[in-house]
């Protein structure tokens, strides 16, 4: 009926994969309390640039995908690089928005990457779960868009900007809608899971666990905290710590197998495993710094934002929304910032991290 499988192991699983995200729920509470815009922006740079750099170790330390995978690890960039440039100086705020979706649906597809490895490590789940388990992770990202104060607060006022006029009545019944929907799937995922079981397939709990401690950071986040950064913070300390450990077992992995094809990177780690694997990510967010010369209170690619969020700060009585702080909108722009730089890792991470690749198979 059960049957349990790790990630790694138990004491690994327990700390970074299951207990994690309740303490980035109490370092976010505390942030909120005591921390300035600037502040919070310093916390995500250290804590989000370590983790794209775990990207590049995956993507260009092992051969093999480097030639399965040339002609997109050349040309992505290029294209996103350039889309970039336009969108932020032609539709600033359409294309931050577009960005926040794409990291979102990043958060979303991880989340749901880790689930798949918890059902094969254990061998667990039909040959369906995969995608009733993709589902379940959309519609409950999706619902907690829709429903939560947090998130309300923005698309209500984006739709006004677009003179979509909507009553607070209206957005009570989306909402409402919203949360029918999400009950009825959960019901027929429900009874998904009662046919595993009853076609003589065993179910991991450890997966399970996984994704309610993953939810349960993102809905009660959303729901006691009003700055959007600071929820970006508590999302990019689970997200960030746990896509940097996953990277490091895989390519620990890889490393230790001699079918494994040299590389520098594979004769670096296997040098100094995790202190050469955590030297790699410091010096890449120092060499971001760097390039950057600019303090974080300059940190706007040379672009006054505020200006593009002066639409979306002023209150909307019928629809039950007061003035939007300037904290606030600034913690907005200092957010869709730091995401900016992170759709190369967006890119490579949606072709890399493949569990039905059998030579993703052996790094797991």
């Amino acid at each position: 009926m059960f049957r349990i499988g790790y990630i790694h192991n138990f004491r690994t699983d327990l700390a970074f994969f299951l207990l994690l995200p309740f303490l980035a729920i109490g370092f976010s509470l505390l942030a909120q309390n005591y921390l300035s815009a600037v502040a919070l922006l310093s916390v995500s740079v250290w804590i989000t640039y370590p983790h794209h750099a775990a990207t590049f170790v995956r993507t260009f330390g092992l051969k093999e995908d480097m030639a399965q995978y040339r002609e997109r690890l050349i040309v992505g960039p290029i294209v996103i690089i350039s889309l970039a440039w336009v969108g932020l100086n032609y539709a600033p705020i359409t294309y931050l928005a577009l960005i926040q979706f794409w990291a979102y649906q990043h958060s979303i597809m991880q989340q749901h990457g880790f689930a798949r490895i918890y059902d094969f490590k254990a061998r667990t789940g039909m040959a369906t779960t995969g995608k009733w388990d993709l589902c379940l992770n959309w519609v409950l990202f999706v619902n907690l868009l829709i429903t939560a104060p947090l998130f309300t607060n923005f698309w209500v006022r984006e739709m006004y900007v677009y003179n979509w006029r909507i009553t607070a009545e209206q957005v009570t019944m989306v909402q409402n809608v919203s949360w029918s929907l999400t009950g009825v799937y959960v019901f027929l995922y429900a009874i998904h899971l009662v046919t595993v079981l009853r076609t003589g397939h065993a179910l991991n709990p450890l997966k399970y666990c996984f994704l309610g401690s993953s939810y349960f950071l993102w809905y009660f986040v959303a729901w006691q905290i009003d700055n959007v950064f600071v929820f970006g913070i508590a999302d990019r300390i689970m997200h960030g710590v746990q896509y940097m450990v996953i990277v490091y077992l895989y390519m620990d992995r890889k490393v230790q197998d001699s079918e494994t094809e040299e590389t520098y990177i594979k004769r670096f780690l296997s040098a100094g495993h995790i202190s050469a694997y955590l030297g790699l990510l410091l010096v890449y967010t120092l060499l971001y710094q760097i390039v950057r010369d600019k303090p974080f209170s300059e940190f706007n690619f040379g672009l006054n934002l505020m200006i593009f969020m002066e639409p979306y700060m002023q209150s909307i009585p019928e629809a039950g929304l007061g003035e939007l702080s300037e904290k606030n909108a600034l913690s907005f722009v200092f957010f869709m910032a730091v995401e900016t730089v992170a759709t190369i890792h967006y890119y490579y991470d949606s072709f890399i991290w493949k569990v039905s690749n059998k030579k993703t198979q052996k790094g797991l």
